[in-house]
């Protein structure tokens, strides 16, 4: 990775994070934590704060939950639709040209950089936090696809998750069992000890390993990997148990950035050559 500074954003339903990230490793001076702001503008002027508080480093990258247009603005972002259209940059941050890319992606790419080094080989990795999104890299690029899209796999129909529903307005959706969101608001209506809870608990677990097996059968790739919230929350050994008992062979192991995996592939993702940056942003 590039010896610039890259100021580096994390943004997620929960929580958003900012650092200064050199050289692959992040400056635990520059980072910050808080909660999401509830409004987009306070968003925006968080970020500026934290841009110039980190000394206004030439070079940006925002990793995203919601997908962004390339001026910044949310595109399309089922956690949040009262977001959608609103800027999350100043004008002076944007005008900087930052690296836009979604957090599952940038936190696929900071495994990729960990699991298999020197570019080669296919990785894996599925973020699973308030939502779910999902990241894979090949021979050291991320799948992207047509608009930046590419791995939404929070919204793969897997048959644990059969007529949940989902925040996205369809039914069946790993993200609608399996996802931090779905497990919080079970054990607010039933108490974390409680059968019902640990039934659903047991429920996104099923579907989670279901997405990993459905992403096994497409990619048959070299490592396989867990970020976000809940999934470092433990939750991939028994995942791990449950892939086994099913005769799948994959072993899922925790981002190795922890919870910095988005920050640092952010920065990944802006230390990218010219055209591999541009098409980031298509």
């Amino acid at each position: 990775m590039s010896g610039t500074p890259i100021f580096a954003v994390d943004l997620g339903a929960t929580w958003l994070r900012s650092a200064v990230v050199l050289a692959g490793d992040i400056k635990t001076d520059t980072l910050q934590r808080s909660p999401t702001p509830s409004e987009p503008a306070e968003c925006a002027e968080h970020l500026d704060a934290a841009w110039r508080s980190a000394g206004r480093p030439g070079r940006i990258a925002i990793a995203a939950a919601p997908e962004l247009q390339p001026d910044s603005t949310v595109r399309r972002w089922p956690n949040r639709p009262e977001w959608l259209g609103q800027p999350l940059l100043s004008a002076e941050m944007k005008r900087l040209r930052p690296t836009l890319i979604d957090d599952a992606t940038a936190a696929s790419l900071s495994a990729a950089a960990k699991l298999c080094p020197g570019g080669r080989g296919t990785v894996v990795c599925l973020s699973v936090g308030t939502g779910i999104g999902g990241g894979a890299v090949v021979e050291g690029r991320p799948l992207l696809g047509r608009t930046g899209a590419a791995m939404d796999a929070g919204h793969i129909p897997v048959p644990a998750a059969r007529g949940a529903s989902c925040r996205c307005g369809r039914r069946g959706c790993l993200q609608a069992v399996a996802s931090g969101r779905s497990l919080a608001m079970l054990e607010a209506s039933a108490g974390r000890h409680s059968p019902a809870y640990r039934t659903g608990r047991r429920r996104a677990i099923r579907a989670l390993a279901e997405a990993y097996a459905i992403l096994h059968a497409l990619f048959d790739a070299d490592a396989y990997a867990v970020a976000g919230g809940l999934g470092l929350s433990g939750l991939q050994t028994d995942l791990n148990q449950t892939l086994a008992h099913r005769g799948r062979p994959i072993n899922v192991v925790p981002h190795p950035d922890g919870s910095g995996a988005a920050l640092v592939g952010a920065a990944l993702a802006a230390g990218l050559t010219e055209r591999a940056t541009k098409n980031l942003l298509l």
